[in-house]
């Protein structure tokens, strides 16, 4: 039920229906509120939806209440700079490397953190593609990305009745 409540959400942010998702993802945080996903979710919905502050808010209770994901870590650091609190992402994503020091999508926001702050202090900067497999999860299309790109790796799954019949 819940995965399929996490699948109901997800087909509402896709269809930006903002609203609607949001109340899906509440239930289904009420109903199993140790379940880390439908608060994630719940604040993509709401930064996708131009409510930036309250996903800062979702995502701080997550950085409460989950200190092993980097992942809320991460995308609060991405809503600090798009309102320009640089120092507040420098921080976010420095606990996001703590937490996890291979995480790749956070390592490569703080290059952008760094050289957004060397800009800001007049220092000409060079920024350089990252690495096409760091797969950033901060919008509900980035989502829709991920789960393609998941999907194609599994490749023919077959599953039958647990004999293995030569």
């Amino acid at each position: 039920a819940y995965a399929q409540g996490i699948a109901e959400a997800r087909a509402l942010l896709a269809q930006k229906k903002y609203d609607d998702a949001i109340a899906k993802l509440d239930q289904l945080a009420r109903e199993r509120p140790r379940e880390p996903q439908a608060r994630f979710l719940k604040a993509v919905a709401l930064a996708d939806h131009d409510k930036v502050d309250d996903a800062i808010v979702v995502y701080r209770g997550m950085t409460a209440d989950f200190p092993e994901m980097p992942e809320p870590h991460n995308n609060l650091a991405v809503l600090y700079s798009r309102k320009g609190e640089l120092a507040l992402a420098r921080d976010e994503l420095v606990i996001a490397l703590q937490t996890a020091p291979d995480y790749g999508v956070a390592r490569e926001n703080l290059g952008d953190v760094y050289a957004a702050l060397a800009e800001w202090a007049g220092r000409a900067v060079n920024v350089f593609g990252g690495e096409a497999g760091n797969v950033k999860l901060t919008t509900s299309e980035d989502f829709e990305r991920a789960e393609a790109l998941r999907m194609a790796a599994l490749g023919d799954v077959r599953t039958g009745s647990g004999f293995d019949v030569h």
